[in-house]
């Protein structure tokens, strides 16, 4: 009898563990919607965050651009310190971590405290970011996110500049000593007729990071590598060269390597 009680005793704590484990799944919320219409305005810094309270791996959402606005996809682990998120293209299928354009992205947020979208470059207007967080983990996670590769361990660099003159090798980004510049994102817009031309200290062939040959006025150009120039020698300068005195606005994103 007194095995036959503890038995019942055993089944019943069964019953009451599996129960508790039950009520503790339904309690976990799979999947959050978040935005709203209008709701990222059009000034430099402007953002709109996503705090992720409760540990979503992924993230899909829909990105409409303020007009001639550049937003930039950035996270933190934590949620002070911000670096370059790469999210993948639904219509394209390429990587990127900043857009001109309306578009709908998806990524991972693994670990990840507050991913935010942020204009880089101001525009007019308002756009909006509408999308879902899932605790799903997304196609590919750790690359469409995060640091690339070759960036472990090393400080974000950010380079802005503004030229109304034909530049002649104008240096737009001397690297601390002993170490190489490396450029993942280039934006640069013009005036009007213009060539213009990135290169790594010397402008001659293999050195050339990127060259343009604008022939509308307003001409843009939004680069994201999906294989980071890295600087040929320690040292070096990512240097720019026009070719008329129409005014070139641009922002460089990327990182110092020893």
């Amino acid at each position: 009898m007194l095995e036959f009680v503890k038995g019942v005793l055993n089944y019943l704590k069964s019953i009451s563990r599996t129960s508790e484990i039950s009520s503790r799944g339904d309690h976990i919320k799979r999947i959050e919607d978040f935005g709203q219409p209008n709701n990222l305005e059009a000034n430099i810094n402007d953002q709109f965050i996503f705090n992720n309270l409760r540990g979503y791996s992924s993230i899909g959402f829909n990105l409409t651009i303020p007009s001639g606005a550049v937003a930039v996809f950035e996270s933190s682990y934590d949620g002070i310190n911000f670096i370059s998120a790469r999210m993948r293209s639904i219509d394209t299928d390429e990587y990127t971590s900043m857009s001109n354009e309306t578009a709908t992205y998806i990524g991972s947020i693994s670990s990840v405290r507050i991913f935010r979208v942020r204009i880089s470059l101001a525009g007019s207007g308002t756009g909006s970011v509408i999308g879902r967080a899932s605790i799903d983990v997304s196609t590919l996670e750790g690359i469409e996110h995060g640091s690339r590769p070759d960036a472990f361990g090393n400080i974000a660099v950010h380079k802005d500049f503004t030229y109304t003159a034909i530049q002649t090798g104008a240096i737009i980004w001397t690297p601390q000593s002993n170490k190489k510049f490396v450029v993942t994102d280039l934006f640069v817009s013009t005036d009007g007729n213009n060539i213009i031309t990135f290169f790594d200290e010397t402008n001659s062939p293999g050195n050339i990071v990127y060259g343009a040959k604008f022939t509308t006025n307003n001409g843009i150009v939004i680069c994201s590598f999906r294989t980071p120039y890295v600087s040929i020698s320690a040292n070096n300068s990512l240097k720019l060269t026009s070719t008329t005195a129409q005014e070139v606005r641009g922002v460089i994103h990327g990182y110092e390597i020893s």
